[in-house]
């Protein structure tokens, strides 16, 4: 038995320990991939020797009988017999993986050479058996752990999907809240202008609100993301000194809402785009967190300055 082999068994005895033995209390349902010179008898009455065993073999002779039996019709598990100079055994587990199949396929030689396994394996076989020296309960546990294990590539690939599914889900819905956002920065840009002219009968200076990330000190961008970062790991809890710190700045800068709002949004997209297949919801909630205690406090700065 190869190494390959021995990993597959034990992964699917660590994952799921009573599956492969679950498995053979199952009638199973096999094509045995032969020729007429060699027929499926021999493994029909190896099987059936066992009491204990349920398997239901269907013979097919030649490998495009079987590769057509196959379109037609599914089975449990698919042994193909290797005959040299008739029947190549490894050039049909090929042929058969390269259609996309994943069904569990076990490979039986008369006469094998010791590389023989693992060029099975390197195609995509599950079980490489020796037809002179296996035994019954040896033929049932191959196959047994064969359907096993692709059941569990099947499901893994399943919660890989759900996974992918969850985090495009989440991305969409980080770009929808990221678009109210940038929505809340346009409010503020017009009721600021609003109020200049409520004030002074003209239309105040766009100026005053920054209108891209490059408006604002390239440090200020710089120490908001590295705050940001940290906030995402660590929270509110330990960087109360470095929050206080940057909100400093910002009303040293007379940086109004609008400006603080412009620049988290720059950082944050920063952020998300480096995320890649990452989630996003965590850094998103963070991220809220975070803008809204700086601006709760750049707002309690710029009351305590007014009443001066």
């Amino acid at each position: 038995m190869t190494a390959r082999a021995s990993n597959h068994r034990s992964t699917a005895l660590l994952v799921a320990p009573d599956s492969a033995q679950d498995s053979l209390r199952q009638a199973v349902r096999g094509l045995y991939v032969t020729t007429p010179r060699r027929s499926a008898s021999w493994l029909h009455i190896l099987l059936t020797a066992d009491p204990a065993l349920s398997f239901e073999i269907e013979p097919c002779t030649g490998d495009k009988a079987a590769l057509a039996r196959l379109r037609q019709a599914s089975f449990d598990v698919v042994c193909v017999q290797h005959i040299p100079g008739e029947l190549d055994a490894i050039g049909f587990v090929e042929a058969h993986r390269a259609t996309g199949a994943e069904d569990p396929l076990v490979v039986f030689a008369w006469e094998q050479d010791k590389e023989f396994a693992p060029r099975c394996y390197d195609v995509g076989a599950d079980a490489c058996l020796a037809c002179d020296t296996t035994t019954a309960r040896e033929v049932a546990w191959a196959i047994g752990r064969a359907i096993q294990w692709r059941r569990l590539l099947a499901e893994n690939r399943r919660l890989v999907d759900l996974e992918r599914q969850r985090l495009r889900l989440e991305h969409n819905e980080s770009e929808r809240l990221l678009d109210q956002q940038r929505g809340l920065i346009s409010g503020l840009g017009e009721l600021s202008q609003a109020r200049d002219i409520s004030d002074t009968g003209m239309a105040g200076p766009t100026a005053t609100i920054p209108t891209a990330p490059a408006d604002v000190p390239t440090s200020l961008v710089a120490a908001y993301r590295d705050l940001l970062r940290a906030y995402v790991i660590m929270g509110s809890g330990n960087l109360a000194a470095e929050t206080g710190a940057l909100v400093h700045t910002l009303s040293e800068l007379d940086t109004p809402t609008a400006g603080v709002m412009q620049l988290h949004l720059h950082v944050l997209e920063e952020t998300l785009r480096g995320l890649g297949g990452r989630s996003a919801r965590h850094v998103m909630a963070r991220a809220d967190l975070l803008v809204l205690e700086v601006l709760a406090q750049l707002a309690e700065r710029y009351r305590q300055r007014s009443l001066k």
